[in-house]
């Protein structure tokens, strides 16, 4: 057996702070694997209901006041129930036989009441997040995910008539196959604490279309869906930044004057190029330019003879290349080519014999490389292949071992991991895995002595019709180019606009000048930049200390 206690510190605006823990521990045998998840205020108490108050004002009332007790705000039901916490007296639509009908609060009254709450004490680093809709694996994986991230989830249990608050958890795997044989919660029902199976909780998932969630529609609560579960996150960018929407395309390159960021918006052809600082923020322009629209593709690449920038239209074929200034400008031009029509995906990576140009077609599958001359021209080719359609993502990275292809279908979660020939053609594939649709944003880093993947379903190239939850995953990529452990995850809620779901499809990890790495997150949609700090080690950012 193994424990971990893993200390968080949340930050009050009044600069002060509420130190929380959570113990994890682990147990195997030869036939199971068991985990416990529990959410402590001290390193040897755990974290419980308030029990004192009894004066019944409702579960979405006594919830909250469970929830806040986490964060050491400990304010009276009565109290919740007047300022934060609002409640519907659900018998002027429909009889609720069992359940809370005078004091009904809706997902959309918790959630926004939460938020309230929070407000009192604590900044918007501390977000909460609402999902609806789900099904078992999901659901479980994301109130783990809270649990071990520091954050008690609150959960629309009991066929959907009943809120709780769900301290801790409990899952045994099979060893033999890794398939989840039973999980249990340490559920806080009103001021009682209790095991609870996953057939007790009775997370019941529906489309709403039943007469209790009618009537939460007809009394102006469009959010009631059976299968609730709210979460709160830790989110605190280093720098945000409310740009003009349309930018399409970010990418960092390095010269001998430092770290420059190049900004390109492909519906007009507007390019910005901005100084990096130190600190990881966006700094003084450099250089702007009014180009023609549908450069789809921006590279940028280096040779023995410099930097170059690399465009390409997606709808004619048209390539320029041009050589990049010292000073972050664009420089003269060394190439335009002519091509058929489709191209959608550059990338260029470099073996033990030079510099390649990998090209594919998502449309059809055709793939072409080429070898890279010194001077940024395009060389002889090396290979073409006839593969399907479908590959939405194509990335190109190096472990100590060689260097690898990642190909991915964002609209079936196909992917497929080959090794790369020094002569630059494909190799052996060395893996292939079977994921969920909906993949959009991928990027591959070295942090802390270990090479990383970052997958995020962004609902692709313009962030529409995203994953609900914004679900991003964090993975090792071992030696031999296979995908390994997941070290971290994230749900990045979705803005939610007449049913749409407007994401992050720009992904970008870079290190200034001063060290550090940071992820930068951009959304064509609206032009909502985010940028944060990495940890040491690559992770997302978090409360631990630890």
């Amino acid at each position: 057996m193994t424990t971990v206690v893993k200390h968080l510190t949340l930050d009050r605006k009044d600069g002060s702070s509420v130190d929380r823990y959570v113990k994890i521990t682990e147990r195997r045998d030869s036939r199971t694997h068991e985990r416990s998840i529990e959410l402590m205020t001290t390193p040897q108490t755990s974290f419980d209901p308030e029990r004192q108050d009894t004066g019944y004002q409702g579960c979405g009332v006594k919830t909250a006041q469970n929830f806040g007790r986490w964060f050491d705000i400990n304010y009276s039901q009565s109290h919740l129930r007047r300022h934060y916490i609002e409640t519907t007296d659900m018998e002027k639509y429909i009889d609720l036989p069992g359940g809370d009908a005078k004091t009904f609060t809706t997902p959309a009254e918790l959630e926004k009441g939460l938020r309230e709450l929070l407000d009192t004490r604590f900044d918007r680093r501390y977000k909460m997040v609402r999902h609806t809709g789900a099904n078992k694996s999901s659901t479980l994986a994301k109130i783990e995910h809270y649990l071990l991230h520091g954050f008690p989830p609150v959960a629309l249990a009991k066929n959907g008539n009943h809120w709780v608050t769900i301290g801790g958890m409990k899952l045994v795997y099979a060893v033999a196959d890794g398939s989840l044989g039973d999980v249990t919660f340490t559920v806080f029902d009103n001021g009682h604490e209790a095991e609870w199976s996953w057939s007790k909780l009775h997370f019941w998932f529906s489309d709403g279309k039943d007469a209790l969630a009618y009537a939460a529609r007809l009394a102006g609560y469009t959010s009631y869906i059976q299968g609730t579960l709210i979460g709160c996150r830790y989110d605190m960018p280093q720098k945000e930044y409310d740009w003009s929407s349309g930018w399409s395309n970010a990418e960092f390159f390095s010269t001998k004057e430092g770290l420059f960021l190049f900004l390109l918006k492909e519906g007009n052809g507007t390019v910005h190029i901005h100084r990096m600082e130190s600190n990881g923020s966006v700094g003084s322009s450099v250089a702007e330019y009014d180009w023609s629209g549908g450069w789809s593709t921006v590279k940028l690449f280096s040779t023995n003879a410099g930097l170059f920038l690399f465009l390409m239209k997606k709808r004619n074929g048209t390539v320029h290349i041009h050589r990049m200034n010292d000073n972050g400008t664009v420089g003269s031009s060394v190439a335009e080519y002519d091509w058929s029509d489709g191209w959608s995906s550059a990338e260029f990576f470099s073996t033990k014999e030079g510099l390649f140009l990998f090209l594919l077609k998502e449309g059809n599958g055709i793939v072409h490389i080429h070898r890279m001359n010194s001077n940024g021209t395009l060389g002889a080719s090396v290979g073409k292949h006839d593969w399907s359609g479908g590959w939405s993502t194509v990335k190109l990275f190096s472990t100590k071992d060689g260097v690898f292809l990642f190909l991915l279908k964002e609209g079936n979660g196909m992917v497929h991991i080959h090794r790369m020939n020094d002569n630059g053609t494909v190799g052996s594939q060395i893996a292939g895995y079977d994921w969920t649709s909906g993949w959009g944003s991928c990027e591959f880093y070295s942090a802390g002595g270990k090479n990383l993947m970052l997958i995020h379903k962004s609902g692709g190239k313009h962030g529409l019709l995203g994953d609900a939850d914004g679900l991003a995953r964090l993975h090792e990529i071992n030696d031999n180019g296979t995908v390994g452990a997941m070290v971290d995850d994230a749900y990045w809620m979705s803005r939610h606009a007449a049913m749409i779901h407007f994401s992050w499809p720009v992904l970008r990890v870079f290190s200034p000048v001063s060290g550090g790495h940071y992820l930068f997150q951009l959304r064509p949609t609206d032009g909502k930049v985010e940028i944060h700090r990495l940890t040491h080690e690559g992770l997302l950012p978090s409360c631990f200390v630890d």
